[in-house]
């Protein structure tokens, strides 16, 4: 378990993802194959990983945008508003078209 840990570690810092994300994509992999990857790499899986890295406490609203590439802290702000009143993240076109 501890070299379990270890390992996790090493694969967020090399991939500069936090370790939610990574028991995310693990989970998904786990569950849907890599369907579940795909799936979790749209817009949707994006936003909602984001959120639920800075509600997890762990990171500042800076650091979120910072590791995520999220143009400003205002975005952010607003998906964790829509998270938190249960609408839904959206995985938009307007959105994927300005990456």
């Amino acid at each position: 378990m501890k070299t379990e840990n270890v390992l996790y570690q090493e694969l967020c810092k090399r991939h500069q993802i936090t370790k939610y994300s990574l028991r995310q994509w693990i989970n998904e992999f786990e569950e849907f194959g890599i369907e579940g990857l795909e799936r979790s790499n749209s817009w949707k899986g994006f936003k909602e990983a984001s959120v639920k890295d800075y509600l997890s406490g762990e990171f500042s609203q800076y650091e979120i945008v910072r590791t995520y590439g999220i143009s400003s802290r205002s975005v952010l702000q607003r998906w964790m508003k829509k998270y938190n009143s249960h609408r839904d993240l959206k995985d938009t076109s307007k959105e994927k078209q300005a990456l």
